[in-house]
């Protein structure tokens, strides 16, 4: 539950660890706030259409070809976004993470259901969001802190091996 935690929770992540560094970016990029704010809904947007075929897709293919390809996804755009110079590329990038961010949650909720079956979901996901509800406290915290030491960009740094440690524990722990 602990792997399948940390995988649900890169929309959380993704969010509460840039929040503090919103007016450095709106700096950094010469952009209005209200721009870079469209970073945070293009964000939601990509992450609140990927379960309709992340979901079918793993049906199809497995639970783990699809976390893999999703945590690419979104590692990669979160390195593209650290190299951002401009709003409109953030903006577009920040919409491929959460389409790639939205393959944690979705498998997380699928494999749990696997695990647990019909009668057990509701327990199994109890269990897991109980696991994430401590994330959303941390990470600006987290986001403040490594945007004052290093930079926005570094965030996304950040954001990138939250993934890969995540996927890398999914691939060591987690059967399909």
């Amino acid at each position: 539950l602990v792997v399948l935690a940390l995988a649900a929770t890169l929309a959380p992540v993704s969010i509460d660890i840039l929040a503090p560094s919103l007016p450095g970016i709106s700096a950094g990029l010469g952009a209005s706030p209200q721009t870079i704010e469209l970073t945070i809904y293009s964000f939601l947007i990509g992450y609140g259409m990927s379960p309709s075929f992340w979901g079918p897709l793993s049906d199809r293919l497995g639970r783990r070809p699809i976390m893999f390809v999703g945590m690419l996804i979104y590692t990669v755009s979160s390195l593209a976004a650290a190299s951002a110079d401009e709003a409109s590329w953030l903006i577009t990038v920040r919409f491929m993470q959460g389409i790639g961010g939205g393959a944690g949650a979705t498998m997380a909720r699928a494999i749990i259901r696997d695990i647990y079956g019909a009668s057990g979901t509701t327990r199994g996901m109890a269990r897991m969001i109980s696991l994430m509800s401590i994330l959303p406290f941390l990470m600006p915290l987290l986001g403040g802190v490594v945007a004052d030491q290093f930079s926005w960009s570094a965030c996304f740094i950040v954001m990138a091996l939250i993934a890969v440690i995540s996927v890398t524990a999914y691939f060591f722990l987690v059967p399909e």
